[in-house]
């Protein structure tokens, strides 16, 4: 009897040894799973073999950036080397590719010829010097560009070059008159025009204000070319003839503009000519005077007394385009009220007094 209880004793130890021995087992044979952190396109996770090798994940192309591998707690993983048999997560690295700027001083001075710069990261172009004039700032073909830091988001080696100003940035003159304070009692006051670009003797001029509030059609349902658009003909006629002399008139250049195919004494820029020669937001805004306000022009901001502008650039669907009092661009429509006035000009240098 004693006999058959040993035989049973040893029989339930050796069925506990087995069972902890399976369990234990089972843990450590758990397969382990491995997530690949993509780093900017989400992650995937997948089952790691025991032991055995990880299959690397095919990686799509990220635009500005080269792989440098798949990286486990800063180490790089290997492989055909390494193994887990562990939860992990290992993390792609990407390096930014590197692109060459050229600089282009167009007869100025500057400490370097070209900058190399790298994809999404901040650049700081360098200063630039040319004796006689101002700088009037570094450019892409129209595209402006600031000195202070930006982002890099080209994918190819680009050129700037360096524009230069005979008159500092934000020089304003005095030419002409129209009625601004919205007193007619005290006669028309003289008009402030920004200096956006100087050649040939002559100066190109914008309104610093927004000196009235027109439609760019009267009539809705027409199409929105500058071509036959009312506002050409209110700027070269009206407009012309309240604002200047006849001396003043014939200091004033005819100007062709190639976009819309018109010749014209006065005009709106267009969208392009607004990002190149506008050089920062405060350009940009469009602060009415009281008498464009009182003709019932509604504002952007009300308390700032800024509304969005007329530019030249047309369509055929019932829209015309406006550059916001912020400086962002929009479309709108012909019925949708009035929109600000600021012309624009190109006038010989000796007729204009600089303030």
């Amino acid at each position: 009897m004693k006999k058959s209880i040993n035989v049973l004793k040893f029989i339930m130890v050796i069925f506990l040894l087995l069972s902890q021995s399976l369990s234990l087992g089972s843990c450590y044979y758990k397969t382990p799973m491995v997530t690949f952190d993509y780093d900017y396109m989400g992650k995937q996770a997948v089952q790691a073999p025991i032991n055995g090798f990880l299959t690397e994940p095919a990686l799509p192309e990220r635009t500005g950036y080269v792989f440098d591998g798949w990286y486990y707690e800063e180490k790089r993983w290997i492989f055909s080397e390494d193994t887990t048999n562990d939860n992990i997560v290992l993390i792609a690295k990407w390096i930014p590719q590197s692109y060459t700027l050229t600089l282009d001083t167009n007869g100025g001075i500057c400490d370097a010829e070209s900058i190399t710069v790298y994809f999404e990261q901040p650049y700081r172009l360098p200063e630039v010097t040319k004796e006689g004039y101002y700088f009037a700032g570094w450019y892409i073909g129209n595209s402006h560009h600031l000195v202070k830091d930006e982002i890099w988001t080209y994918t190819t080696d680009k050129t700037y070059q360096a524009k230069w100003s005979v008159l500092p940035e934000g020089t304003t003159v005095t030419f002409g008159v129209y009625e601004q304070d919205n007193n007619i009692a005290n006669g028309a006051e003289p008009i402030d025009w920004l200096v956006l670009d100087e050649k040939d003797g002559k100066y190109l001029l914008i309104s610093q204000f927004v000196l009235d509030g027109q439609h760019y059609n009267e009539l809705e349902s027409k199409y929105n070319l500058w071509k036959d658009s009312y506002i050409r003909t209110w700027l070269n006629t009206y407009f012309l003839e309240a604002a200047f002399t006849l001396e003043e008139q014939k200091a004033i250049s005819e100007t062709y503009l190639s976009d819309v195919d018109t010749t014209d004494r006065i005009f709106f820029l267009n969208h392009a000519e607004t990002q190149a020669l506008l050089l920062n937001d405060t350009w940009c805004l469009g602060k009415c005077t009281p008498y464009a306000l009182s003709l019932g022009l509604k504002l952007n901001v009300s308390n700032e007394r800024y509304k969005s502008w007329h530019l030249r650039d047309g369509d055929n669907h019932g829209r015309f385009s406006t550059a916001a009092a912020s400086g962002v661009f929009c479309g709108t429509d012909v019925g949708r009220g009035l929109q600000g006035c600021r012309p624009a000009l190109w006038v010989n240098k000796d007729a204009v007094q600089l303030n």
